[in-house]
């Protein structure tokens, strides 16, 4: 891990990525850019919020595209048929809780 100060960047540090991944560096902390990347989304969500009329169901929309995006509705059912809270002992035997009698 090589941490990159403030300022500095890949192109200031005199070494290549290749260089890097040949002296086994396999992650770069930049601590600069998160909190530019947090303080860039909440501008822009507070600039959005008083612009908003409140009939916009904008929070909504950006919810459901995020859920798209990873395939939350796939996950969910993969955790419905895996987790243990959902699986329930019969007869001795493990069973699917939403298929009774498996």
């Amino acid at each position: 891990m090589l941490m990159v100060h403030p300022g500095q960047s890949l192109a200031h540090m005199g070494l290549s990525h290749q260089e890097l991944v040949e002296l086994n560096y396999r992650l770069l902390v930049d601590g600069v850019t998160p909190f530019v990347d947090m303080f860039s989304a909440l501008s822009h969500s507070y600039n959005r919020l008083q612009t908003m009329s409140p009939q916009e169901d904008t929070t909504l929309g950006v919810f459901a595209a995020a859920n798209m995006l990873v395939g939350l509705e796939e996950l969910l059912d993969i955790e419905r048929r895996t987790t243990e809270c959902n699986i329930v002992i019969s007869h001795g035997h493990f069973a699917d809780a939403h298929q009774p009698g498996r």
